[in-house]
């Protein structure tokens, strides 16, 4: 099992993958990242769903409703030290470097950068400096004659999430809320046909939520519509302190059906007793059904 953080390093492509193919546009997204943490933040937005992937304090504080920006260069004007040649005027060849590295125009123009501190420099040729043919290039404009013009644009505005809970991998913003959580299959970190089988179950969960399926229910069994709690107070208020309560068993929760084993040996006759235990089980108002089994079982059924 991977760690926590290879986890988000190797789930978040693969669910990315997943969720473009299904129409979420994501934010942060850069499929072509060199590194499998920079391929996507953990955003991503469908027909005002947002779903969160492992996204952390600081991403809510650095992104939410904040505007997306990128740098953009744009071409400028002549460049003024070369008069548009992209030559170093007056600099040595490339060959010519290689034997007097000290006479170099790199080490001129890293010079008039220090103006008048300390100048430490190795006096290694650096062949990006140089043109294919050997002519120096200008270091400000790096050969190109003219000069770049840098400003930032806005890419988008991101919408406003939460983080994720903690421990858990996922989670459904709606309408300003938290409204889904969740973990991930171990599979679904797994490259190949049975990680790819996962990750399009968790997508199906995620699809179904948005169409307003139960969040808090999709792919789990349904809640019990009696809780087990509940059921043995009623048996606890039915014996009344006349018979202890050895142990609760519960049946179909959802059906409201338990049974109840009672501890009939201080009785003196154990079967009748048992009948008038189940006796007490049918007239209280709570319980619906009664069966009464081997070893002083009581089976009862909460009304619903």
């Amino acid at each position: 099992m991977p760690n926590y953080f290879s986890k988000q390093a190797v789930m978040k492509p693969y669910a990315a993958d997943e969720l473009v193919s299904r129409g979420w546009t994501l934010y942060g997204y850069d499929p072509h990242a060199e590194s499998f943490d920079a391929v996507w933040s953990g955003l991503g937005e469908r027909d005002g769903w947002l779903v969160g992937v492992w996204l952390s304090d600081s991403d809510v504080e650095w992104h939410s409703g904040q505007d997306e920006m990128r740098w953009v260069s744009t071409r400028g004007g002549t460049c003024d030290h070369c008069a548009g040649t992209g030559e170093w005027p007056g600099g040595l060849t490339y060959q010519e470097a290689l034997l007097h590295p000290e006479k170099q125009h790199y080490f001129a123009y890293r010079a008039a950068q220090c103006e008048g501190g300390r100048l430490i420099l190795s006096e290694s040729v650096i062949s990006s400096n140089y043109f294919d043919d050997g002519r120096p290039k200008c270091i400000y404009c790096s050969g190109r004659g003219y000069l770049m013009n840098q400003h930032q644009e806005k890419v988008c505005t991101w919408p406003v999430f939460h983080a994720t809970p903690k421990g858990k991998a996922w989670h459904m913003d709606h309408q300003g809320a938290i409204v889904a959580t969740g973990t991930l299959e171990t599979d679904a970190y797994q490259p190949g046909p049975t990680g790819k089988q996962a990750r399009a179950r968790w997508a199906d969960k995620l699809d179904a939520i948005t169409r307003g399926e139960n969040p808090q229910r999709v792919g789990k069994r349904p809640a019990p519509v009696v809780a087990p709690k509940m059921a043995q107070q009623i048996a606890l208020d039915i014996l009344a302190n006349r018979y202890p309560l050895k142990r609760m068993h519960t049946g179909d929760a959802n059906q409201g059906w338990f049974t109840a084993t009672v501890d009939l040996s201080g009785a003196s006759d154990p079967k009748a007793a048992a009948a008038e235990v189940a006796e007490w089980f049918r007239r209280d108002s709570r319980v619906a059904e009664v069966i009464v089994g081997w070893d002083h079982h009581i089976s009862f059924k909460v009304k619903i």
